[in-house]
């Protein structure tokens, strides 16, 4: 096994044993990048958030097709920023999104 399988396999272990049901990982800087396997948007006063491409998460198809929905045919204010880790809890809505599998919402305030 690798070490990013070794730790990643123990991030999904902890999460699930502290209650959560999905961990959002930060980057070297301390700001928020992504869950496992998951890119993180937040909603917080009409705009949708989600960390840039600078801010070592993981591009996708399923990531671009929402931004460009979100844009297009919601009208919603779309900000691709760093993002601080405490602003996932306080948003109006959180969710990690990712194709393969159910999406965690996980804050509504």
């Amino acid at each position: 096994m690798s070490q990013t399988t070794a730790t990643a396999s123990w991030r999904r272990w902890k999460h699930s044993q502290d209650g959560y049901d999905a961990a959002i990982l930060l980057n070297t800087q301390g700001k928020v990048a992504e869950g496992p396997g998951a890119c993180l948007m937040l909603v917080r006063n009409g705009k949708l958030i989600t960390p840039d491409v600078t801010s070592s998460i993981l591009e996708s198809i399923t990531r671009d097709t929402l931004l460009t929905l979100a844009r297009e045919d919601l009208g919603l204010l779309v900000e691709e920023r760093p993002v601080e880790s405490h602003r996932t809890l306080s948003c109006g809505r959180s969710l990690l999104v990712r194709h393969s599998r159910r999406d965690y919402p996980n804050c509504e305030h």
